[in-house]
């Protein structure tokens, strides 16, 4: 996606969004158009970014530097989303090489899955080929990140998109929006 601006936007008008929208994140300059559409459109994205402005900066970077695709359209093809679900995987795979493949405690690890069994965004993944390669149809994923909840839940860097239904600011899994 480019830095284009909405078609009823005024290009100093979508300019200044960005702008104030970087500020509010404390970044002293304007947000990439990709991070302001996606803020606009996923609500738990934004939140984990200013849940995230005031921890780890490597992660407030990490949610800058790969911004959710905004869906336009109602319905995207499924190579457009097989290649997203890639490329996210592939993301995730390398911050988990960089962390020397750890993986969370055993208590942890029960308490995210207790919370994934129990969440309705748990389901069956889509006849994709990404999920087939990816261990076929039988697995779990989430429907709102398109992630393998067995291999998410052990991930120490990874975050539950879903709010708590009763425990404002925490995520499902019960640990701090945007992650730790």
């Amino acid at each position: 996606m480019g830095e284009s601006m909405p078609d009823d936007a005024s290009e100093a008008g979508w300019d200044d969004h960005r702008r104030a929208f970087g500020d509010m994140l404390g970044l002293g300059g304007p947000v990439p158009d990709a991070v302001l559409r996606a803020a606009l459109y996923d609500g738990p994205y934004a939140q984990r970014l200013f849940a995230a402005r005031k921890g780890d900066p490597r992660h407030l970077r990490r949610l800058l530097d790969d911004p959710p695709e905004v869906e336009e359209v109602a319905a995207k093809s499924p190579q457009a989303r097989q290649a997203r679900l890639v490329r996210r995987a592939a993301n995730a795979l390398a911050l988990w090489a960089s962390d020397l493949f750890a993986t969370v405690d055993d208590d942890t690890l029960r308490r995210r899955r207790d919370a994934c069994a129990a969440c309705e965004h748990a389901t069956r993944p889509p006849d994709l080929l990404v999920y087939r390669l990816a261990g076929g149809l039988e697995q779990t994923i989430c429907e709102l990140c398109g992630c393998n909840l067995i291999l998410k839940t052990r991930l120490p860097e990874a975050s539950c998109p879903a709010l708590h239904p009763n425990r404002p600011g925490l995520t499902r899994w019960e640990e701090p929006i945007g992650g730790a």
